[in-house]
């Protein structure tokens, strides 16, 4: 069947059968061109983040910004690093640190003692009471 053919079929004019079809050829081409931009900047973005890992996206979105690429937001870098499968570096909380006490730390005297009868071993705790410096 000839694309006349086919038109009449389906009631359609001919420059509607024909404008689809140059628009969806357009959309194919501006796909293929924002996947090759898109791929160039996430390859900027990773030889940045490989001299400097510890950046973020909000920190590596201004860097970028200030080296004059204008097409960088934190939005874009964001989802960049998701898609290469990044993170920037955080610095790590310690919460165990040795203690600054002069008299070092006391041992714990009951660890492996148990109770044989009531009011044996006693605790209290006397965090609340003030005392002067």
């Amino acid at each position: 069947m000839s694309i006349l053919e086919q038109c009449r079929v389906l009631e359609l004019a001919r420059s509607t059968y024909y404008g689809q079809l140059t628009s969806a050829v357009e959309r194919q081409q501006r796909k293929k061109e924002e996947r090759k931009i898109r791929k160039e900047h996430a390859e900027t973005v990773l030889d940045v983040w490989l001299k400097h890992s510890m950046f973020g996206y909000k920190k590596m979105s201004r860097h970028l910004k200030r080296l004059g690429n204008d097409w960088v937001g934190e939005k874009m870098i964001r989802i960049l690093y998701h898609e290469l499968g990044i993170k920037g570096q955080k610095p790590v909380f310690r919460t165990t640190r040795p203690g600054k006490r002069p008299y070092g730390k006391f041992p714990y005297l009951l660890r492996n003692r148990t109770a044989q009868f009531v009011n044996e071993i006693w605790a209290i705790d006397i965090t609340y009471i003030s005392t002067p410096d």
